[in-house]
């Protein structure tokens, strides 16, 4: 990653509304962001804040109410197989084995006259997320761990450029959370694949992010980017509680915390007056 590279992707002044019964809410307003090459980015913010309606606009899931966005200069209008998703409810299909259930995307993406570099490239990818052995066993066999395993190398089949990941850790407990993020940024560091990832946890965050884009309350907007500004693999305990990491942390807990107060009294304000 160069921070004199071209962005891989661009938001200029993305706003997104909804309707809701016989009002119109603001979900996203005026959210301007550049995304490089090889880059992880974490956004961060308060729940309600727009962070996966973000995620899914510029994965082309979701149009935007307002803005531009861009992949390489040329206008985003919809899914493309260049933008992998990573949901946080696995998204698996029960009915099929792990090697099936990577080899999904594959088959809608290679001819069948690929077979034996599909098959490879599946081999790699199991090994890849330490799957050897479960190839044949179906997603109710697996751990949750294991089921997010499956689903990010799924998303890595087809070889997308950017990866967008929808708090994928969110279901699993503490320890395994904690794995699966150290796998996680082993696979980054692996693939140098670019990743935009969606979080609550600020800890989480600061342990992947090379940059992490905090938004505002609803309607969410960029509050601040907090450049990370250490190496990536960050499990050393003498750095995770490094006077740098410590103060980042406190720097990300300031600004969260900030809308976190601010949405809690707006429920109490919208409580008081239904």
């Amino acid at each position: 990653m160069s921070a004199n590279a071209a962005p891989i992707l661009t938001c200029k002044g993305i706003s997104k509304r909804f309707q809701a019964g016989d009002r119109i809410v603001a979900a996203l307003l005026d959210v301007n962001l550049e995304v490089l090459p090889g880059e992880f980015v974490v956004v961060l913010g308060p729940s309600g804040c727009g962070k996966s309606t973000l995620l899914y606009i510029m994965g082309g899931h979701l149009a935007p109410s307002g803005g531009e966005l861009r992949m390489h200069d040329k206008p985003i209008d919809g899914p493309s197989p260049t933008r992998g998703m990573v949901f946080q409810d696995f998204a698996l299909f029960p009915w099929l084995t792990v090697r099936e259930n990577i080899d999904f995307g594959l088959r809608l993406r290679w001819a069948r006259d690929k077979f034996d570099a599909r098959e490879a490239r599946i081999d790699a990818l199991i090994r890849m997320v330490n799957l050897q052995g479960f190839e044949s066993a179906k997603p109710r066999h697996l751990s949750g761990g294991m089921r997010q395993r499956v689903a990010i190398a799924r998303t890595l089949a087809t070889d997308p450029e950017i990866v967008f990941m929808d708090e994928p850790f969110g279901a699993l407990d503490a320890q395994t959370r904690d794995a699966m993020q150290r796998e996680l940024m082993r696979i980054a560091v692996e693939t140098r694949k670019t990743i935009v990832f969606v979080t609550h946890s600020i800890t989480e965050a600061a342990l992947l992010a090379d940059r992490v884009v905090v938004l505002t309350a609803r309607p969410g907007r960029i509050k601040e980017i907090v450049r990370i500004g250490l190496p990536r693999m960050r499990w050393n305990w003498k750095q995770e509680f490094s006077a740098q990491f410590l103060e980042l942390i406190g720097r990300l807990e300031e600004l969260l915390g900030s809308e976190i107060q601010k949405t809690a009294a707006e429920e109490r304000d919208r409580g008081k007056t239904e």
